[in-house]
């Protein structure tokens, strides 16, 4: 059974309609991109899975149980995690009150010990964790937006675009930490880029949308050897 299944899905933003039925699924320990044009509905799944965008019709199944129509609460409950885009953090907090906020639902005892551990994840944020974030570079502060993410040691993580902005060196950081993150964990991750290069660079799976429905399902074996498909849609 895989960990996150979409089924018909359908999401709208008051009458007008984005996504038009998408058919998808997440396997533990694997990453699912998607890629697309602008405005295809990319970050409108995401918001969709996680109950930020409201479910019109089709299903999200969570573990086999259908969780569509629940408030994003109820989801961060059930394991779902997600990264907004931008490296969105309190700039005017410490790294570590940062990171306490991100664990706000662990019993008190498990803060320390779980904030612990994304320090000794991410050394960056271990050495400034008293730091404020508004001293941090864009990188840096996209790794502690990944941090506040992993806190309540999500099953499923949602990432919008966590490339985005940022210089190839630093992009190449942060996709080796989402990969560390799946194979270490087992968690899922279900990947919005742009950067077409990144997004694929670490898939094991890739779905294409235009105007919010999927035209191409495959690995990025597939996805490389469909020259015509990639051309077309000008994301090469």
């Amino acid at each position: 059974m895989p960990l996150l299944e979409t089924k018909d899905l359908l999401v709208s933003y008051g009458t007008k309609q984005v996504l038009n039925g998408v058919d998808l699924h997440v396997e533990a320990g694997k990453v699912t991109t998607i890629i697309g044009h602008n405005g295809a509905g990319k970050s409108t799944l995401l918001k969709g899975v996680f109950g930020l965008a409201r479910a019109t019709g089709g299903s999200v199944l969570l573990d086999g149980k259908d969780i569509a129509g629940n408030a994003p609460y109820d989801n961060i409950k059930m394991g779902i995690a997600y990264l907004a885009q931008g490296g969105q953090v309190f700039l005017d907090l410490t790294l570590e009150e940062n990171l306490r906020l991100g664990g706000y639902t662990l019993p008190h005892g498990e803060v320390t010990p779980r904030l612990d551990a994304i320090c000794e994840m991410f050394p960056i944020l271990g050495k400034r964790r008293k730091s404020d974030a508004d001293t941090l570079s864009g990188g840096e502060r996209q790794m502690l937006a990944i941090g506040m993410t992993l806190m309540l040691s999500p099953k499923l993580l949602l990432m919008d675009e966590p490339s985005g902005a940022l210089a190839g060196p630093v992009v190449e950081q942060i996709l080796a930490t989402i990969r560390s993150i799946v194979t270490d964990q087992n968690v899922g991750v279900l990947l919005v880029e742009q950067n077409v290069d990144a997004g694929v660079s670490i898939a094991d799976e890739v779905h294409m949308l235009e105007a919010g429905r999927v035209v191409f399902s495959g690995t990025p074996a597939d996805l490389a050897s469909d020259e015509a498909r990639s051309h077309l849609l000008g994301l090469t």
